[in-house]
């Protein structure tokens, strides 16, 4: 005999078991994307040539080419630099992931140094290094926050930010979130006419001028607003 409680039940509502996501082995993907070894023979010194950055600078940081996507490639690594997936750039300029990648940062293939500057995209990040900077490129203004945490932890980081609002707003977010976890924060932005960190090392910002701009920046926890300090050309 059922005893009555008083209580309606519920109706049984099973959920659908979660499916697990297929392990990608992203290594020796990214390794036949070597572009020395491509049927593509000078495409590197093509893309060197339109971003006007040293290919041997690029190839720090991973570039690649597929053959099958039509694309050049960089990997996107993890704090512990195990490879999370790959970012395409098209001949066009345009960008995207390949299926199955999930956000990663653009890491050279050395250790770090400080301070570590924090940039947007593996190209801006590659332009810096050419400058003798470590540096590691988010994989957009917001992404890559989780991991960066991780490789910040008691180091000093230098965020450079592209001159726009939302490259703006990122660097702020960013630092905000370092604030417990970092040694130094700054955040500084190019100054004349560049609107990125290529952009600046391409019109002719060479490595004390960046320093400069550094070295005159405020600590994000001593700024009033906890905002971008200007920088003053």
């Amino acid at each position: 005999m059922f005893r009555e409680t008083g209580h309606t039940p519920k109706s049984f509502s099973p959920k659908p078991e979660k499916k697990q996501e297929p392990l990608i082995e992203w290594k020796p993907i990214v390794d036949s994307f070597n572009i020395g070894e491509s049927n593509r023979p000078g495409a590197g010194d093509w893309l060197s040539e339109q971003l006007d950055i040293p290919v041997a600078f690029l190839e720090m940081f991973g570039l690649g080419w597929s053959e099958g996507h039509r694309a050049f490639t960089f990997p996107m690594y993890d704090h512990e630099r195990n490879i999370t997936g790959v970012r395409l750039r098209y001949i066009n300029g345009k960008k995207r992931a390949i299926t199955g990648s999930k956000d990663g940062v653009f890491l050279p293939y050395f250790d770090f140094v400080d301070p570590i500057l924090i940039t947007e995209g593996p190209t801006d990040a590659s332009a810096l290094t050419v400058l003798g900077f470590t540096t590691v490129g988010r994989p957009s203004c917001l992404g890559g926050g989780d991991i960066i945490a991780k490789i910040a932890h008691n180091r000093d980081v230098v965020i450079v930010s592209d001159r726009d609002e939302p490259g703006r707003r990122g660097a702020v977010a960013l630092a905000s979130r370092l604030v417990p976890i970092s040694k130094g924060i700054k955040i500084i932005e190019p100054v004349g006419e560049a609107n990125d960190a290529r952009e600046w090392v391409n019109k002719g910002a060479t490595n004390e001028v960046i320093q400069m701009v550094i070295d005159s920046a405020v600590d994000y926890r001593k700024t009033a607003q906890g905002g971008v300090v200007k920088n003053k050309p």
